[in-house]
This record gives structure tokens, sequence and C-alpha cells, in this order.
């Protein structure tokens, strides 16, 4: 989605990465890896193409990249932090797989083949709580309550 920064965890995986290209491990026929920032069009045929899209994040406040992955219909497999977490119990664990420790490849293809099985259902995640309407009204509400505290 864009190039990787000099600093961790970009840097931790591009070293991992590097390794086990070099190692020619076996997994690495199912993995394409782009370090560079592609066009709006580029982004959402990449993500077409996938089975399953990586955030190997060990801090993050948020992901908009994986909200857009999954509104292209494709699961994820990221880190047990909390935003992760809180995407998992609001679209479902086939849809947002998590991982604890370590990115581990056995755990990593596991992740790969559940979403094959997705894929080849022809299923897509629910994403009503990401709905224009929803996330609308909750904003009015929001406002509502701060006018009404503001009047007290």
């Amino acid at each position: 989605m864009g190039k990787s920064s000099n600093a961790s965890p970009d840097e931790d995986f591009a070293e991992l990465y590097g390794q086990a290209v070099s190692q020619a491990h076996p997994a690495l026929k199912y993995f394409h890896f782009e370090d560079r920032f592609l066009s709006d069009e580029d982004l959402v045929a990449e993500i077409e193409a996938s089975d399953l899209v990586v955030f190997p994040y060990n801090d993050v406040l948020n992901s908009g990249a994986a909200i857009f992955a999954l509104s292209v219909g494709r699961p994820i497999y990221a880190s047990g932090v909390k935003p992760f977490l809180e995407l998992r119990e609001m679209v479902g664990a086939d849809w947002v797989h998590i991982y604890e420790g370590e990115l581990e490849p056995e755990k990593l293809l596991n992740a790969l083949g559940a979403a094959r099985l997705l894929r080849e259902r022809e299923v897509e995640p629910d994403l009503a709580a990401f709905s224009w309407g929803l996330i609308a009204d909750k904003h009015a509400e929001f406002f509502s309550k701060l006018s009404l505290l503001k009047n007290q």
C-alpha cells in the first residue's frame, strides 16, 4: 500500500522477508510483497488478486487500510493489538484473523487457507457497522449529547 519506513516494524519485516527469500522458504510462493506506493487502481487490483491481506503492525491506533481491504472483500491477518481486536468484534473472526506474538509462517498459512475458503464460497464481510448512515447517526447523537451538556 505504501513504501515501508526505515523504522520498526517495517525494518523488522523487510529483514525477515529478505531472510525467507534467501532461504527459499516454500511458503513464499503464496506471497507477494510490494514495497512502493501504489495508485488507487493498482491498490484495488492487488487486493482483489489477494486471498489475504497481512498487517504486521505492533503499534497502531486504527487502520483504514484494514477496513479498505475488508471493503474489497478480502480478510485480513493482523497482530492482536486493540484496534484489530475491536475490528474482529465488529466484522467477525472469519474476516479478521489475529496472531499473538511473532508472525509465524505456519499460522499465516492457516489464515491463508481459511481466507481461500471464504473466497471460494464467494461471501462478503458484514461491514454494516461502517455504513455512512450509521456513522452519520452516531455523529448526530454525539453532537446532540454535547449540546444537551452545554445547556445544563
